[in-house]
């Protein structure tokens, strides 16, 4: 192999590789030459200075070509540049030659070797030459041969064969230098090449020799032979043609079957990728700064020539060419601009392209043949067939409506008149009412004309030529200051529709009333006031123009808005018409085309209409189901519906390249990765910037984007053309970018892209630290709280000790008194009753002092215990008082089971009280009735005495000087048990049997217990 790279060192000239054609157009797709649409834009870039190779045609439609300092990737509002290894010590540095092959991948040949990009993702490939042609001027070609195979020349020996594109399985092949013999006419390969004047066929791996070109010019084109035949040229060894003053040879070559066509070194033209012959060929010459379109023919003498037959100027001299023959496209290129041809036949025509001024259309009629045009100052008449224009009258106001029938016509003009004129000679009469501004006039099916004003709705009287208010009575206030632009009788629905500035009013006869519709009442149905056009379809369904798109009511009353977010180009709708397969609308930007039966949409943006592109109002002629008229500011431009595309390619948006920035850095970043996880942006570089493209355009600057960011904007945003959207300072969040495109059809891409954004806060606005903090906070205040408690706890258990030593204190208090009197009773048993009471009195004693001890050390006692202790005490007071009273206990069922403590020592005080002063001072019928019994879970102690009640006792009291200490140490005690959240102890104290000489005393208590 190294043997083989050195030999090539030596190569002083190059392979030259050639399609076998010639760049033509025209009678493949009408059968006739035309050209369409031209469209010329400027290529900047900040990495490259300017185009120094011929374009190439990736299957997306987009241009890559070389330039001074690396690869484009040109998707026409952006350029995406891949640089290439420049040595600074060749003076021959650059791209020498380019392709992209049948796989998708773009080849090229530098100082530096053979490159190979994949299209798609960018992925790069190298084949290093380096050492080879370093200081070397020599200039490689790259030809695909079949089965994917790539051919590079670099020199005069040898060729370099890449077997199916493969650069790790690379071959060196050496050119014959004898012609070969072997070769049978149906083994004859399809492909050959010329190095030098030698003209190789390749076959596989191999390359044959079979014949040598008459002559010198490095320039040359190659023809079949057929085609050549039909073209003019004479199977001759050698020929000639003349362009201008140029005489230029040809030669017929057997072996390949093929005319080798050469042209002048002024001379160029790109290479084409046909089989059947055109009539046009493209030329353009270095030293003049436009494009020639051409055709061969041949004179009386016999001679064949190539003649100019249409020329396009530009602004500098187009150094390459390519024709791309599926998109019946060719494109040229200088330094810095790109020229795009299409040779579609058009389908819509400048009927006033040759006039010296512009003319703005406002309405248009038609008679036989003839379109009438109504300007804003004249009426002119275009003849159809001749395609010739002349002036029927000057001078008159414009018409803001019209309708006609066979002869004559009805027009409103601006003001206040209405004409009636015959179509051919404009002669008639002209009607007025001053003080009115009329703007619409139709006519019912009757012999009514109703016109639309300023003022209201009024009909016209064509015998009288009388123009009234209709109804005034019936005309609401809104309607009669309103301007009323379009009138419209539905007989489907039995109603008229009246297009205003002011919203929809609605006239229902039945009813005989006016029903208006606005943006503020119903913006379901109107998406702006202004109304400009009703037109009901055959199916009966009502079509509305607005300035906030297009209203579509259906018979069934469902109502469609369709605007930008559908695929209009505009929202501004202008005119309506209808033909057999679809709706018609004039707008702002163009022509929009929408489906009857499923509701595509297409929008028609030639590049005629492309500077006229905003038409005006109600300035739209139907001539027949084929054929219609939209007038502008401008011009008036004839439609062919038949022309235009049948099978329209759906478009497809594909994403450029991202852009972020830091600092004063811009990063950017191709589709290779971008849609794999989303864009992830910290708080402190939340700006970025993306690029789109449609796929397959002709002319981008006509292509349209829209954009939404879900979680920051609730509407879709129109870009225009813009293909940027430039989005700064996004506050942290989780977001969604939703794109939309149209491409220059105004056919909506049927992709959206979606792509999740996320803008990180700042580590203190992030969940986590939030939640930290947040966390971090409740400790702290957990802890200060648990603190407080703690603290709180301690002081409260100290108070709680406090009131328990307190009522200990209190039940000490209360031993020693029941000790002293019941140790007095021991004594006045002992004197009145003698030993052996005295030993029970002493018997029933120690069992108390037993139960008072306990009390004294725990505070309580079970209700068992407590009606023991009580009933051991009454005893000794029974046995004290020598049986002078009697007594009965009572408990529920509930008591005796249950292990509910109460306060001891809390109720014999009240026991006593009852005995010694209010018993014993009774003279008779003494008892003493004590009952426990729960109740809805709480106590109730019931003690209840028949003595001498309370104000004899307390007489009693203070005869003897006697203070109640008990009582007092018992109130005392209940106030301390509620502070010691003991369960609730309420006391009540009452006359038992009041208005008896003897009331009694009834002492109530009231011990809630905690339910559990």
């Amino acid at each position: 192999m190294n043997q083989a790279l050195n030999e090539i060192l030596v190569l002083k000239t190059i392979i030259k590789f050639f399609c076998c054609s010639i760049l033509f157009a025209g009678c493949l797709f009408l059968g006739h030459s035309q050209e369409g649409n031209v469209f010329t834009y400027n290529v900047k870039s900040d990495y490259f200075n300017n185009i120094s190779g011929t374009p190439s045609m990736d299957a997306d439609g987009f241009l890559w070509y070389p330039t001074d300092k690396g690869i484009v990737k040109d998707y026409g509002e952006s350029q995406v540049f891949i640089s290439i290894p420049i040595n600074p010590n060749n003076p021959h540095n650059g791209v020498w030659s380019s392709e992209i092959d049948q796989k998708g991948f773009y080849w090229f040949i530098s100082t530096e070797g053979v490159h190979k990009v994949n299209t798609k993702d960018f992925t790069y490939e190298k084949f290093d030459l380096k050492s080879e042609l370093t200081g070397k001027k020599v200039y490689p070609q790259i030809f695909f041969g079949d089965d994917h195979d790539i051919w590079v020349s670099t020199g005069k020996n040898y060729v370099i064969y890449f077997p199916d594109g493969d650069m790790e399985a690379v071959a060196f092949i050496q050119k014959p230098t004898r012609k070969s013999t072997l070769i049978k006419e149906s083994e004859v390969p399809r492909k050959f090449i010329r190095s030098d004047n030698k003209i190789y066929l390749i076959d596989k791996d191999k390359i044959h020799y079979v014949d040598d070109c008459s002559f010198q010019l490095q320039k040359i084109r190659y023809q079949n032979e057929q085609d050549g035949l039909d073209l003019g040229f004479k199977p001759v060894r050698k020929g000639v043609y003349r362009y201008e003053n140029y005489i230029v040879p040809y030669q017929y070559i057997p072996a390949i079957g093929q005319f080798a066509i050469g042209l002048h070194e002024q001379m160029k033209s790109p290479r084409l990728h046909g089989k059947k012959l055109l009539d046009t060929v493209v030329i353009w010459e270095n030293t003049i700064p436009k494009i020639n379109l051409c055709k061969f023919e041949t004179t009386d003498k016999d001679s064949l020539v190539l003649k100019i037959k249409k020329s396009h100027a530009r602004k500098a001299r187009s150094q390459t060419g390519l024709f791309d023959r599926s998109r019946k496209t060719m494109y040229t290129a200088n330094w810095n601009s790109i020229t795009k041809f299409s040779f579609q036949s058009l389908a819509h025509k400048n009927i006033f392209k040759d006039l010296d001024s512009d003319i703005s259309v406002r309405t248009m009629a038609e008679t036989d043949s003839t379109l009438l045009v109504f300007t804003y100052y004249n009426v002119h008449r275009y003849h159809k067939y001749s395609d010739t224009r002349d002036t029927l009258a000057k001078n008159i106001l414009p018409a803001w409506d019209i309708i006609s029938d066979k002869d004559s016509m009805l027009f409103v003009r601006n003001r206040h008149w209405i004409d009636v004129r015959n179509k051919k000679n404009f002669k008639g009469r002209t009607y007025e009412k001053p003080g009115l501004m009329f703007s619409s006039i139709t006519h019912d099916s009757g012999s009514n004309y109703w016109i639309g004003s300023d003022k209201g709705l009024f009909v016209f009287d064509r015998v009288s030529g009388q123009i009234d208010l209709w109804n005034p009575s019936l005309q609401p206030v809104a309607l009669r200051n309103s301007a009323i632009f379009d009138i419209h009788f539905s007989y489907s629905r039995n109603q008229m529709y009246l297009g205003t500035n002011k919203g929809l009013f609605i006239f229902n006869p039945t009813e005989k009333a006016f029903t208006q519709i606005t943006k503020e009442s119903d913006p379901d149905v109107i998406p702006d006031n202004y109304v400009s056009k009703i037109h009901e379809d055959e199916y009966g369904t009502l079509w509305m123009a607005t300035q906030g798109g297009i209203v579509k009511l259906t018979t069934d009353k469902k109502c469609k808005l369709i605007n930008l977010s559908n695929g209009l180009r505009s929202n501004e709708i202008l005119s309506i018409l209808e033909t057999k397969k679809h709706m018609w609308f004039g707008t702002g930007y163009g022509i929009s085309r929408i489906a009857k039966n499923n509701g595509n949409i297409f929008n028609v943006t030639v590049s005629d209409i492309e500077q006229n592109n905003a038409f005006n109002p109600n300035s739209a002629f139907k001539s027949n189901d084929s054929i219609l008229y939209f007038g502008s500011s401008k011009s008036a431009f004839e439609i062919n519906i038949n022309k235009l595309d049948k099978d329209i390619e759906k478009p497809e948006l594909v994403f450029v390249k991202l852009t972020e920035f830091v600092g004063n850095e811009k990063i950017e970043q191709l589709n290779t990765t971008l849609f794999t996880g989303g864009l992830e942006l910290p708080y402190d570089r939340n700006s970025f910037s993306m690029e789109f493209a449609v796929k397959n355009t002709f002319n981008h600057s006509k292509n349209g984007y829209m954009y939404k960011i879900d979680g920051l904007m609730s509407d879709w945003r129109d870009l225009g053309s813009q293909n940027i959207i430039n989005a700064f300072e996004i506050p942290p969040g989780n977001y969604t970018l939703q794109v939309k495109g149209v491409s220059d059809a105004g056919v909506l891409t049927t992709n959206t892209l979606r792509y999740p954004i996320t803008v990180t806060p700042p580590f203190y606005k992030q969940i986590w630290f939030i939640l930290s903090q947040i966390f971090l906070g409740i400790t702290i205040i957990y802890l200060i709280l648990h603190q407080r408690f703690e603290r709180k706890k301690e002081r409260l258990e100290a108070k709680s000790k406090i009131k328990k030593l307190e009522l200990k204190a209190l039940t000490a208090q209360m031993s020693p008194h029941f000790i002293f009197n019941t140790i007095n009773g021991i004594q006045n048993v002992l004197m009145l009753k003698g030993e052996l009471a005295a030993n029970q009195y002493i018997s029933h004693f120690s069992r108390l002092m037993r139960s008072t001890l306990n009390i004294s050390r725990f505070n309580y006692l079970t209700i068992p215990e407590e009606i023991g202790f009580l009933e051991s005490y009454i005893k000794l007071q029974q046995q004290r008082f020598n049986e002078t009273f009697t007594y009965t206990i009572t408990q529920c069922e509930q008591c005796k089971k249950t292990e509910l403590k109460v306060p001891g020592l809390l109720f014999q005080p009240i026991v006593e009280n009852a005995i010694i002063h209010g018993l014993t001072h009774k003279p008779e019928e003494k008892h003493l009735m004590i009952d426990f019994r729960f109740n809805a879970g709480d106590l109730y102690v019931t003690i209840v005495d028949n003595g001498i009640g309370r104000e004899l006792a307390s007489q009693q009291a203070s005869k003897t000087n006697h203070e109640s200490f008990s009582m007092d140490v018992v109130k005392k005690r209940i106030t301390i048990n509620r502070q010691l959240e003991h369960p609730g102890i309420e006391m009540d104290i009452q006359d038992a049997y009041p208005g008896q000489k003897y009331p009694g005393t009834r002492v109530s208590f009231k011990i809630k217990f905690n339910k559990a």
